[in-house]
């Protein structure tokens, strides 16, 4: 196979030149569910764009980086494609034969958006939905073998959730959005595993008490689970019962939080008839989160008991040269590490979903996420781009939303069902997001009563912005000139949110990406974008004395035409100083927990 270079980047962050395709993502894309026998099968794949309907070629022209998109630099190609198209990948596997008793499973970490897959001419499956992760159980193999996947997207042609892509994404009223990043974007990776083992694992910390659900296949119904947690390689407790459901109890719980993201190690045994079948190694980390009545009844949000006031920077997850995929784990770990540097302690991932190892890092780390799912469809009809300053648009639209196929509802349940299933386990993750800024929002209040039934343990956000219907735990604003503010009457039976604020813009020189420019407000020098920065900030902090449970600051790097980013698009600048933008952060959220415990004193109990 020939050679690989990145197609033509205007603006290649530091990683790009690292980017090494013999080893490319090495590290274990699951940290929730590790086997020690396993093989990467990302690299250089044969690859041919050829029209959907046709069948698999017969000849593979060009090459790819798998896991980049196709239209992403790294990815080597560059190429843009359209619902017209279908993108063909092919590879050759030299794998050993599994032992006795054991099987091979062909994983996926995601692929946008339809997937079907062939392992030497016979069909494995097909899978549809660009965001979750999906697996073939392909046998004992031994030998070699020929790999054929087939990636279709038809981006904003189709009512798919999509997030942010669009296939022109400079038209006018599009500066919010950004490159496809089409075909197999995540980790693809081999893993052995017994005939019995555990498939799905669902972790849920509850009091002094782990939740361990774990679904079984290949199972003979006689199997027993057995768990150890461990802290600093000392167990701290044990549990064995049968399959598929288990309590561990912990005796002295260490709770995981911001400033002290503690968390446990955990073995997983299945046992039949004394014998272990299969096992596995996770963690976990012990958390509660919940909207409370203060001691003058304002409702705020709690972590293990404690109030807390959350402010955090809008996440997109995109990258100039890699599009939804970091150029490494690095890469990957620089936004999470550079957030938490710089005094912020919440997350709001926007209308994408991750890998796994991205939610890891925050789960070490201890950031606080806000997951949104993204979205899909259509635009709720009269809502303006933007949001600026408004509050309540259903004045005007009522909660109703679009009118949805029941084909669009089916692909939305069934995505949003998996996002949940996937990154239930994460302590890090402390509310979900269904919809934003009515981007394909319909029946928000049942869905809102879905999201509630498929995970009891975190808040919902019913809608982030706009069209509030009145469901959920927290009511969203999203305010940008003038900002920050919040609504004056507040909520009687949800916390207040303000979900998107600031938007400043600060173009750098040599560090933008060659698109129009766009942000809420520019300003011309650093200086001046942190002198407003500061006044905004004394500004937010009388808004959480008053009764503001969480802020999400627009955002964490510039993207595409974007220029509202704290870093630039490439990660090279930092446009505010690190160090008072840390203090100033800090020293907000201290004096608005202060505020908050100030209240409890004489008071009633917090829980209302």
């Amino acid at each position: 196979m020939s050679g690989w270079i990145p197609a033509h980047c205007p603006l290649p962050t530091r990683w790009s030149a690292a980017v090494d395709p013999g080893n490319v993502h090495p590290e274990h894309p699951r940290p929730q569910l590790v086997r020690p026998q396993w093989r990467n099968l990302n690299g250089l794949y044969e690859c041919a764009i050829r029209p959907a309907g046709e069948a698999c070629p017969s000849s593979f022209d060009e090459r790819i980086l798998v896991p980049f998109p196709v239209e992403s630099s790294l990815s080597g190609l560059g190429r843009e494609i359209t619902a017209a198209d279908r993108i063909w990948y092919r590879r050759r596997l030299a794998v050993p034969r599994a032992p006795q008793g054991c099987t091979w499973y062909l994983r996926f970490g995601a692929v946008d958006w339809r997937a079907e897959v062939w392992l030497d001419g016979r069909e494995l499956g097909v899978h549809e939905g660009g965001y979750d992760p999906f697996a073939f159980d392909v046998g004992a193999l031994g030998g070699e073998h020929e790999l054929v996947v087939a990636a279709w997207d038809p981006t904003d042609d189709g009512p798919q959730p999509r997030g942010k892509q669009a296939r022109h994404p400079g038209r006018l009223m599009r500066p919010f959005f950004y490159t496809p990043s089409s075909g197999i974007w995540q980790t693809v990776w081999l893993e052995l595993v017994p005939a019995t083992h555990i498939e799905a694992l669902r972790l849920t910390p509850g009091g002094n008490e782990l939740h361990i659900e774990a679904r079984l296949a290949g199972a003979w119904g006689n199997e027993r689970l057995q768990a150890t947690a461990s802290a600093g390689g000392s167990s701290v407790g044990a549990a064995e019962g049968r399959a598929a459901r288990l309590v561990l109890r912990l005796d002295d719980v260490r709770r995981w939080s911001p400033d002290n993201p503690f968390l446990y190690d955990l073995e997983l045994r299945v046992v039949r008839d004394g014998e272990v079948v299969d096992q596995a190694t996770s963690y976990f980390g012990m958390r509660d989160v919940a909207v409370r009545r203060d001691a003058r009844g304002v409702l705020r949000i709690y972590l293990n008991g404690e109030p807390i006031f959350l402010h955090g920077l809008l996440d997109q997850g995109y990258w100039p040269d890699g599009l939804y995929t970091a150029p490494s784990d690095e890469a990957l770990r620089f936004d999470v590490e550079q957030t938490k540097r710089l005094g912020f302690n919440l997350i709001r991932k926007h209308v994408k979903v991750e890998p796994a190892r991205w939610y890891w890092h925050c789960d070490r780390l201890g950031l606080l996420v806000f997951q949104d799912m993204p979205n899909g469809d259509r635009m709720t009809p009269g809502v303006p781009i933007g949001g600026v300053g408004l509050f309540e648009p259903t004045r005007w639209l009522g909660a109703r939303g679009i009118k949805r196929t029941p084909a669009s509802v089916a692909i939305y349940e069934r995505e949003i069902d998996a996002m949940i299933a996937a990154l239930a386990s994460h302590p890090c993750i402390v509310l979900w997001v269904p919809f934003n800024e009515g981007w394909g929002q319909f029946d928000t209040l049942g869905i809102a009563d879905r999201v509630r039934a498929l995970d009891p343990t975190r808040l919902v956000d019913a809608v982030s912005g706009w069209v509030d219907a009145g469901g959920g735990d927290v009511r969203d604003v999203h305010v940008y000139h003038p900002g920050p503010r919040m609504p004056s009457t507040p909520d009687p039976q949800r916390a207040e949110v303000l979900g998107e604020w600031g938007g400043l813009g600060l173009e750098v020189e040599g560090h933008r990406w060659p698109k129009k420019a766009f942000a809420y407000r520019t300003f011309k020098t650093a200086a001046e974008l942190e002198q407003r920065y500061a006044v905004q900030l004394a500004q937010l902090e009388k808004l959480a004395e008053r009764g503001l449970a969480a802020a999400v600051w627009t955002q964490t790097t510039d993207v595409e035409g974007e220029v509202n980013g704290l870093f630039s698009y490439d990660r090279t600048v930092l446009k505010l100083d690190a160090d008072r933008l840390a203090e100033r952060n800090r020293k907000l959220m201290a004096g608005a927990i202060a505020a908050m415990r100030r209240r409890h004193r004489g008071g009633r109990d917090p829980q209302g």
